[in-house]
Formats: structure tokens, sequence, C-alpha cells
């Protein structure tokens, strides 16, 4: 599937790459539907930008937005759940949803930002960036895997949930605040490490 401009379904957007290659590529991908559904791996050559604007948003394979300074990936489900294979980006990473589920291994040159608006996020391979923000607002934050920032700070916050992480490295800070926090691995934050 070749795209070249914004796809808009109300109710609901299903791209099914079938072939063997199972390819949904195009320069700047910009789909937006009541529910989200993408099978097949993605591909961008500048940003992508995936809406749910009233339902979930599920890509079973990984998205890659490769564009050097401008290959961003935003996904958004705010009224539903974020459930995504991998993640690469040329800049930044940006998932905010009602909550979020991360199956693949998650890649930026830039912040990773990940907002659970109303329940948990769940991250299930590594996560890195040069900055990392993780924030489970009602909900808990578990990650099963390493969190790294390269060259800025990693801060969780689950105010009123469990922080469930295993390795962290900050290049500078690293800040977890948390109703519970549960460690399975070494921290480390290069200028400071608080919990709270």
């Amino acid at each position: 599937i070749d795209l070249d401009g914004k796809l808009t379904g109300t109710t609901s957007v299903t791209l099914d790459a079938t072939g063997a290659a199972k390819d949904i590529s195009g320069t700047d991908i910009d789909i937006e539907g009541g529910d989200v559904t993408l099978t097949g791996a993605l591909t961008a050559t500048d940003s992508a930008l995936i809406v749910a604007t009233t339902g979930d948003a599920i890509l079973h394979d990984d998205l890659t937005s490769s564009g050097t300074g401008t290959g961003s990936i935003t996904i958004a489900a705010e009224e539903g759940k974020a459930t995504t294979a991998g993640l690469d980006a040329g800049t930044t990473i940006d998932v905010t949803a009602h909550d979020i589920e991360i199956n693949g291994v998650t890649r930026a040159d830039g912040v990773v930002t990940m907002t659970a608006q109303s329940d948990d996020l769940v991250l299930h391979e590594t996560v890195t960036g040069s900055g990392l923000a993780l924030e489970a607002t009602a909900g808990d934050v578990s990650a099963d895997k390493t969190l790294t920032a390269t060259t800025g700070s990693v801060v969780i916050d689950a105010l009123l949930g469990l922080a469930d992480v295993k390795v962290i490295n900050a290049a500078t800070d690293l800040a977890i605040t948390a109703d519970d926090i549960d460690l399975d691995g070494k921290l480390t934050g290069t200028t400071s490490v608080t919990l709270d």
C-alpha cells in the first residue's frame, strides 16, 4: 500500500497489506479514523501521524519514520487504547492514549513521550531516546526491559499507581514519582537519581 495523502474514516480506517513484503509506505503518513487498525510494516520517509478519534489505534507491525530532522511519530487515541509493535523515529515519538501497550523496541533520535491518560502504560521491550518522559496519569507504568536516555533525562510519573521498572540509564537526571515503586535492576542517573 503506497500512501500519498491523508486518509480519513469517520468510523474507522483499516489497512491490511497482504503481500509478501506486507509494506505500507508514504512520505508523510497521515491517518485519522474513529478506530485505526494497520497490518503491515509502516515506513514514512518524512513523518507519521496516526489518530484514533473515538476508539483504538492498533499497529500490528513496526512503524519507522526516517526523515532526518523531520522523522517524527505521533500516535493519539485519547478515547481508546494505543497498541503498537516497534517504533523507530528520526526525531521524536509522542504517544497519547487512554492506555498504552508497546510490544516492540522503541527508538528515537529525539525525546520519547508517552502518556496514558486513564489507565496503564506497558512497555514490553527496550525504549531509547535522547530523553524519556513516561506517564500514567491514573494507572501503572510497567517496563519489562531497559529504558535509556542517551543525552537527557528519564522521568517516570505514576502518581496514583505503580512504577514497575528494570534497568534505567539516564545521561542526566533520573526521576520516578509513584504511589508505589518496584525496582528490579540498576538505576543510573549521571546527574541525579530521585525516587518519590
